[in-house]
């Protein structure tokens, strides 16, 4: 599926801490924010979840951008 293809390069999961510190305001679920563009950036990680929407951890993430 293409979307989750796109989405899964930008919804990405990791610890709270380390999440907020390198991606603030929750930048880590732009996917999301794309799909969903009212809603404020501090409920898009619950919409993720919620959603059951295609995400990659921080790991994964930065791995496919050094690939």
């Amino acid at each position: 599926n293409k979307e989750e293809e796109e989405l899964s390069s930008r919804n990405i999961d990791g610890p709270w801490p380390m999440m907020e510190l390198l991606l603030p305001c929750a930048t880590n679920y732009h996917g999301v924010h794309h799909l969903y563009p009212k809603i404020p950036f501090y409920h898009l990680r619950k919409v993720c979840y919620q959603k059951k929407l295609h995400k990659v951890s921080y790991r994964e993430a930065i791995r496919e951008l050094l690939n």
